[in-house]
């Protein structure tokens, strides 16, 4: 099985992080949670429209 190593993470906040209800699901908080175990940077890119 092949490896992906990871140099950063960035992400979207609403809709990709956050649900509907802006909150952050279980499923996301041990994904981030993973990502910071393996000391991989996460950067937070929030998306507007002009």
């Amino acid at each position: 099985m092949q490896t992906t190593h990871y140099q950063a993470v960035f992400s979207d906040i609403d809709g990709t992080l956050l649900n509907n209800q802006h909150q952050i699901t279980p499923k996301t908080a041990a994904a981030i949670q993973r990502i910071a175990q393996q000391n991989i940077p996460l950067f937070l890119s929030p998306l507007t429209r002009l």
